[in-house]
C-alpha cells in the first residue's frame, strides 16, 4: 500500500511540474527572440541553438545566405569563420595558463616540438 502512495504521489508531482517546465522554456524563447530582436545598427544575420546538458532547447535561423538574390539561411548552411577562432584559441591557452600547465615564458618547441 505504501509504495502504490509513493508512486501515485511520485505521478502527481510530475504531472504537476510539467507545465512548470514547459512555461519556463516557453519564457527562454521569448527571453532569446528579445535579445535577438534588441535595437541594433543592423539586424542579426546567422543561426542561433542554445541547447543545454546536450540537448537543443531553442534554434532559430535568421536573415540572408545571399544578401542580393535574398536566398534565406537556413541551418545547414556553412559560415566562414575566419579569425574568429583566434579568439577561442586565445582563450583555451589562457585557461590552461591559470592551471598551470602552460608558461607563457617558455619556447613554443617546449609544447611543439616538431616546429622548427
Amino acid at each position: 500500500m505504501k509504495t502504490l502512495l509513493k508512486i501515485l504521489t511520485l505521478g502527481l508531482i510530475c504531472l504537476i511540474c510539467e507545465p512548470i517546465f514547459a512555461q519556463i522554456n516557453a519564457q527562454l524563447k521569448l527571453d532569446f527572440e528579445k535579445i535577438i530582436r534588441s535595437k541594433h545598427s543592423f539586424p542579426f544575420n546567422g543561426v542561433e541553438i542554445v541547447s543545454k546538458n546536450g540537448k537543443t532547447i531553442y534554434e532559430k535561423v535568421h536573415g540572408f545566405k545571399n544578401f542580393e538574390e535574398k536566398i534565406a539561411l537556413n541551418k545547414s548552411n556553412q559560415f566562414e569563420i575566419m579569425s574568429n577562432s583566434k579568439l577561442f584559441t586565445s582563450v583555451l591557452i589562457l585557461k590552461e595558463v591559470e592551471k598551470g600547465k602552460i608558461n607563457l615564458q617558455q619556447s613554443i618547441k617546449t609544447y611543439l616540438p616538431e616546429i622548427t
